[in-house]
């Protein structure tokens, strides 16, 4: 029916709050596949027709793209942290993060759990995504280029991240902020 749909049984020590998904769905306007059930441990999540990352990564990207892509992520990150949400509890597994190849948007899978899911970073995140890349041929330098700021950062910063990408192409953070992704 042109959905895609995920279904996640929790491990019995992670405890729900709806709060949290409730907080989700009232202040983030984009970014993250829809819960549509939960029965006890089991959550299912429903998006529109969209391919994992992974699958998407494995393609050329060009240069736009790949910022494009890496400002969504930043502007999630600082959406949650405005709406007092953990990062944490985002599944970061380039086969769970799913992209529409027609708006290029991101749909992330946000656990309400009260312990954070996961503990791995966003800059690893951000790292497994660099060395998944494809870059077109045309040019491969922003790669390097990146991955080598993105290793002297000490943590996930998301407004050098953001001044980075601005110094790039500034019309992607708009782009981003607008939450207009048929641009």
């Amino acid at each position: 029916n042109g959905k895609v749909t995920v279904k996640i049984t929790l491990l019995p020590d992670y405890v729900l709050n709806m709060n949290q998904y409730e907080i989700l769905e009232k202040k983030c306007r984009f970014g993250f596949l829809k819960l549509k059930t939960i029965k006890r441990n089991r959550l299912e999540y429903e998006g529109n027709r969209e391919i994992t990352l992974l699958s998407r990564l494995k393609r050329t990207i060009s240069e736009y793209d790949f910022f494009f892509l890496i400002e969504q992520i930043t502007d999630l990150v600082q959406t949650l942290d405005k709406v007092g949400l953990s990062p944490n509890n985002l599944i970061n597994d380039l086969e769970y993060v799913f992209f529409n190849e027609t708006t290029k948007e991101l749909s992330f899978i946000y656990l309400p759990v009260v312990v954070p899911y996961d503990e791995s970073s966003m800059m690893s995140f951000i790292q497994n995504i660099i060395y998944a890349v494809k870059p077109e041929d045309t040019n491969q330098n922003y790669l390097p280029k990146f991955s080598y700021f993105i290793k002297h950062l000490e943590s996930f910063d998301a407004k050098l991240l953001e001044a980075y990408i601005y110094e790039i192409d500034s019309s992607i953070i708009h782009i981003i902020k607008s939450g207009n992704f048929s641009e």
